[in-house]
């Protein structure tokens, strides 16, 4: 039986045909597949720039290993509190004006319980048994200096309330100083202090830099200095005196640990070491490796790696790019193989299938519209589908993108926020600024003041010495 080559070659030519088809429709799928680019990461300490970047305006950045430094510096070696109490002063007048007029009214008892009467005439202060009343007196209370002629002028009326005035005056403007006790803290080491005074603590919100005095170390005195001073303020004759005063001098300035913790820690808090780029300034080249300076600068504007396709929108081009291929190959396959059976050979009668009542014509006619529609009905399903993912790749994308540009939003109303805290933080600051010229101020008055009342201790003992 012999077969014919032209309808051989039609069929080929169709079904060729129908393969380039499905790979051109193949191939405008792949084409038109959409570029999802993946969201950007921001760079990470280590990774190399991918491009140069400049600063688009003046930047002032906070350096976090500096602060983290200064910060750990201050807790371990910031300011020293002490706290004062303000009112030892007056009440340590009080009790001396308590105490004299205390003993006063104890002997006057004594002598009017011996004389009969609180007011003596000069006779009886003269006597002996009122030598010897004073004397008995000054033993029972060994601590004031009471003499005859004191116990006389007491005797007849005499207060001495100007002298009791000048005793207090004296004591008040000692009980003034930050009196400390003779022994020393160690923790309490450096050249300046800060004083903060018991009323300022018991307010509700405290700022213990701000309500602080800021003093030398000299100026908190020992309390055995502070009543040595205050002896050379009196006569040497009147040494009993002198001394009996400056038993009333208390300590009223003292070390707070607790408070010196909790003021470092307010003061480290705001230590912010900061760096800054001039609008234009290179902040990163290409290739440069990232630091962690460079990394808040870039996070600061935002800036990442340019973005890239998504594996899988990659791996879905190349799957379609190969199917077209792939048919494309096998339509030249078809007619490769149509062209070299193009002459007449005999087949075997054992080979043929018989149909009956249709010719091989009819056959060709009728079978082959079909086979090449069921081909085509096969690829368009395929393609369909092929479609429909990738329209719910594409639709993905989109939903990474409108995210991306929600977390977009979010850092700008951050980026907003952040500037009125750096805003606010610099008004702080100026104010701070201003408390501090005048915590300089109170200083220099302190000093004036020190100065005056050494000049009155040196007149004080030129006159003694005279």
């Amino acid at each position: 039986m012999k077969t014919n080559a032209s309808k051989i070659s039609t069929r080929a030519i169709i079904l060729a045909f129908v393969l380039l088809l499905a790979a051109f429709i193949t191939a405008i799928f792949a084409r038109q597949t959409p570029k999802i680019p993946l969201a950007p990461k921001p760079y990470a300490i280590g990774d190399v720039s991918a491009e140069d970047v400049f600063a688009p305006r003046k930047l002032s950045l906070v350096d976090r290993a500096e602060t983290e430094l200064r910060r750990e510096r201050e807790l371990s070696k910031g300011p020293v509190l002490f706290r004062f109490e303000k009112k030892s002063g007056s009440e340590a007048v009080a009790r001396f004006n308590k105490e004299v007029a205390s003993l006063r009214s104890n002997f006057l008892e004594i002598v009017e319980k011996e004389f009969s009467t609180r007011k003596l005439d000069t006779n009886q202060v003269e006597s002996a048994l009122f030598r010897q009343l004073v004397i008995d007196f000054r033993q029972e209370h060994p601590s004031y200096p009471l003499t005859v002629i004191k116990g006389a002028r007491w005797a007849q009326g005499d207060a001495e309330e100007k002298l009791q005035k000048q005793l207090s005056d004296k004591l008040r403007g000692s009980a003034k100083k930050f009196v400390h006790a003779d022994s020393w803290s160690a923790a309490a080491s450096g050249d300046t202090f800060r004083v903060i005074t018991s009323d300022a603590l018991l307010e509700t919100n405290v700022n213990l830099l701000k309500q602080s005095q800021l003093v030398r170390r000299t100026d908190i005195v020992a309390i055995s200095k502070v009543r040595e001073m205050l002896q050379a303020q009196i006569p040497r004759e009147q040494y009993a005196t002198a001394k009996f005063l400056a038993s009333f001098v208390e300590v009223n300035c003292v070390f707070d640990a607790e408070l010196t913790q909790q003021l470092r820690e307010e003061r480290a808090e705001s230590i912010r070491v900061l760096y800054s780029y001039e609008e234009g300034e290179v902040i990163v080249r290409r290739g440069e490796k990232i630091g962690a300076k460079i990394k808040a600068a870039l996070d600061e504007l935002k800036i990442a790696p340019p973005p890239t396709l998504s594996k899988a929108n990659g791996m879905e081009k190349i799957w379609l790019w190969s199917a077209a291929t792939f048919l494309a190959l096998l339509a030249m396959a078809v007619l490769l193989r149509s062209a070299l059976r193009s002459k007449n050979r005999f087949i075997s009668a054992r080979n043929v299938v018989a149909l009956p009542q249709m010719d091989a014509e009819t056959l060709d006619s009728n079978l082959m519209p079909h086979l090449a529609r069921g081909l085509m009905n096969k690829l368009v399903r395929a393609l369909i589908s092929q479609r429909s993912d990738l329209i719910q790749t594409q639709s993905g994308g989109t939903e990474q993108l409108n995210e991306l540009e929600r977390r977009l939003e979010q850092i700008n109303s951050r980026l907003k926020t952040r500037q009125a805290i750096y805003e606010e933080r610099i008004a702080e600051l100026e104010k701070e600024l201003a408390a501090a010229e005048e915590e300089n101020r109170e200083l220099i008055r302190a000093k004036i003041h020190e100065a005056r009342q050494n000049l009155e201790w040196a007149k004080a003992q030129a006159r003694n010495g005279r």
